[in-house]
């Protein structure tokens, strides 16, 4: 392939990130779930904004912001190109899916939206678990619809969304960073 051919493929692939970046401020206030990230992770969190975040894990805003967070997770390989990029609005990007993908599966409650119990998962085995990494594919969007008003568990590259499968979850993230370089850690993953 071409340099012109490669760099309008690498153009296409940090649209898609930005695209999908700004899909994501809209569907929850990013900069306060950032804030309330980094204070729980210096445990500063106080009780009144832990519940902040438990109401808003368990929200269908909170599933859609989920699902963008799968769509940037996705967008590198769908073209095919892997982690090949250099543009800063990609690592943004990623940054700010693992910070709601974090927040998200750390408050959702087995009790309320997600009812991750050995009994839930033998009645419904993963693989038949909706998986957000294919739902961008249009005859799966009755699948997202119902996922999205339903809050039933799904998975995200066949990792399930809970609080017990949280580091496995945050390693696909860090995955996006190149390695050696100390940009997972700059971004706070």
């Amino acid at each position: 392939m071409s340099i012109q051919a490669t760099r309008f493929e690498l153009f296409k692939f940090d649209a898609i990130d930005l695209y999908h970046l700004l899909r994501l401020y809209l569907s929850c206030n990013l900069r306060k779930v950032r804030f309330l990230v980094a204070k729980e992770k210096s445990q500063t969190l106080s009780t009144p904004e832990k519940s902040v975040l438990d109401a808003w894990a368990c929200s269908e805003p909170a599933r859609h912001s989920l699902w963008q967070c799968a769509n940037i997770l996705r967008s590198p390989y769908s073209f095919g190109i892997g982690n090949k990029t250099t543009d800063p609005v990609s690592y943004i990007a990623y940054s700010s899916a693992a910070n709601v993908a974090w927040a998200f599966v750390t408050h959702c409650r087995s009790d309320g939206c997600h009812r991750h119990t050995t009994e839930y998962m033998r009645s419904m085995p993963e693989s038949h678990l909706p998986e957000l990494m294919a739902l961008h594919l249009a005859p799966n969007r009755d699948v997202l619809d119902r996922w999205l008003r339903s809050g039933e568990l799904a998975t995200i590259y066949g990792i399930p969304l809970c609080k017990c499968r949280r580091d496995d979850l945050m390693a696909k993230f860090r995955a996006r960073f190149p390695r050696g370089t100390g940009w997972a850690s700059a971004f706070a993953l």
